[in-house]
């Protein structure tokens, strides 16, 4: 038997896994690129940042990670550093959505606090005339924009679909069944 139980989109098949349409794709706003040392070789900007999906089925996904801006200006998420995956539903009234969902996945796992976590609610309200989404209520006036320049939407599609950690808040907890896998 098992004793620890979180599944990354590094490990994962694509067998469950849906194309993910660029238009459905909204990024945190604004993003702080950091360079890396001179003496790095690998001269990509790195920045952390949210990527929210909503599936015109309704379906809401969400990743905090590190993203990187190559030489080229293209931007892609990084599914090995540490992240964050958030799932759900959202619906549409006018220019607000609202957003259902509960965390699923994090590798930095809070003590008491189990995950998959509690459902939360929030809001985004598109600033009108723009295509700019603030975050209702958010003290930091957060906000989500598209981003052309983003690749890697397959990682992305994966991490929403497969990245999972089965944790009490104490201690691994073994799941009833894992995405992205053949159960045998």
């Amino acid at each position: 038997m098992k004793s620890a139980f979180s599944l990354s989109c590094c490990l994962s098949t694509t067998a469950q896994i849906r194309r993910i349409d660029p238009r459905w794709v909204l990024v945190s706003y604004p993003l702080r690129w950091e360079a890396p040392p001179p003496e790095i070789e690998n001269r990509k900007e790195a920045a952390s940042g949210g990527v929210i999906v909503l599936y015109p089925s309704g379906e809401f996904g969400e990743v905090w990670s590190t993203l990187y801006r190559l030489k080229d200006g293209k931007v892609s998420i990084s599914c090995c550093d540490s992240h964050l995956v958030r799932i759900g539903t959202w619906s549409k009234a006018g220019d607000r959505v609202t957003i259902k969902a509960r965390v699923v996945y994090t590798d930095a796992l809070p003590n008491g606090k189990p995950i998959p976590g509690p459902e939360t609610t929030m809001a985004i309200i598109r600033s009108p005339g723009t295509d700019v989404w603030r975050v209702e209520g958010d003290l930091n006036v957060r906000e989500f924009r598209h981003l052309p320049a983003l690749r890697d939407l397959g990682s992305l599609a994966s991490m929403i679909a497969c990245d999972r950690s089965f944790w009490d808040g104490q201690k691994w907890v073994e799941p009833a069944a894992l995405p992205c896998t053949e159960n045998k």
